[in-house]
């Protein structure tokens, strides 16, 4: 048995692809029966404040220092004079999920400051966990992480492929379901302009998404939906917890997020999952191979052709539907994803 101090900043119950991670990850190192220790952080990184700093510091100086600590990049990143000075007592792990630089609408300024801050950090790393092998790339060839020092552990999935009830649905409308915060990253934007212009067609949309991280962006695709005269169409449904995320992927048609950027992309992982026919973009290309249709992010167009296809064109759906059959097999499992973390920290135990 392993012990291992796991620090996430503020509550472990947020829902995005990052916390969930993070929850599966330490359920599983429980299900193989390693002691997990839940540290707790100030809720306010990446931008914490110089108490939020002082008050992470001391938490995390209390950690047995016999004992491999594992911190969220979310936090670890944002800190590396905190990082520094604990790097010659405890044994770190930093857990990135993708460098905090490439979030979309950073100023040049901040993403700057991010990229230095969190290379300075990695330094200190007995470990590295990664969520995905393009940021384990990213890592070596950006931020001069040896290889030597990266452990990729994908998400997993869980298998509950439904049975192929909905290969050619007659009733109701069309329903189409994306998932992400709502953060400019997603491409939220692009993909009610896309929405806009398909109009004319039998569809509604959900989005299922945190408001909470970019209130203001939450204000923005709000606005656009209203301008579009589709409120009636398209429901902006707030976080969800597992179940009621669950229902929703159970009775969509299609999965589509138009994002600009993702580590991973849980999100389309667990679509396959499920079986839905997938459109997404270049931007998740390492997880949705060739089981969906990628396109170009910021290629509305592209995106408008992407959805006019799976909604009105049977072969084109059917085929989607095999393919994300076929892709979910391939994807990890959660067990998978914990056996490769308790390997490194056996190592370093």
């Amino acid at each position: 048995m392993i012990s291992v101090a796991f620090a996430v900043p503020g509550s472990l119950d947020k829902p995005t692809g990052g916390y969930r991670y993070d929850r599966r990850v330490i359920h599983e190192l429980r299900a193989l029966g390693h002691n997990v220790e839940i540290v707790t952080l100030p809720d306010r990184f990446p931008d914490p404040t110089a108490e939020d700093l002082a008050i992470t510091e001391a938490t995390l100086a209390a950690v047995a220092t016999d004992q491999p600590l594992i911190i969220d990049a979310l936090a670890y990143s944002a800190m590396p004079d905190v990082i520094a000075r604990l790097a010659g007592s405890h044994m770190l792990v930093a857990l990135v999920h993708h460098p905090l630089a490439l979030e979309t609408g950073l100023s040049a300024e901040r993403a700057e400051w991010l990229r230095e801050a969190e290379r300075s950090a990695l330094v200190h790393a007995r470990a590295i966990i990664v969520t995905s092998p393009a940021t384990s790339e990213i890592l070596q060839s950006d931020y001069g992480v040896a290889s030597s020092k990266i452990t990729v552990a994908c998400p997993g999935v869980d298998p509950v492929i439904p049975p192929d009830t909905r290969l050619d649905k007659e009733n109701g409308p069309f329903k189409f379901l994306s998932v992400g915060s709502l953060i400019p990253r997603k491409g939220h934007l692009d993909l009610i302009k896309a929405f806009a212009a398909i109009r004319d067609l039998d569809w509604c949309a959900e989005i299922v998404g945190d408001p909470t991280l970019d209130p203001d962006h939450a204000r923005d695709i709000r606005a656009a939906i209203d301008r579009s005269s589709l409120a009636d169409r398209i429901t902006l449904t707030g976080a969800l917890d597992e179940a009621d995320l669950t229902s929703r992927y159970m009775t969509a048609d299609c999965f589509v997020l138009a994002t600009q950027y993702e580590g991973y992309g849980m999100a389309f992982a667990e679509a396959f999952s499920f079986g839905l026919p997938v459109i997404g973009t270049s931007g998740a290309s390492e997880v949705i191979g060739d089981g969906g249709l990628m396109i170009d992010p910021g290629d509305v167009i592209a995106l408008v052709a992407a959805l006019k296809a799976v909604h009105s064109n049977k072969i084109v759906r059917n085929d989607l539907l095999t393919k994300s059959r076929a892709r979910s097999y391939h994807l990890p499992r959660w067990g998978d994803t914990a056996e490769k973390i308790s390997t490194i920290l056996g190592k370093l135990s």
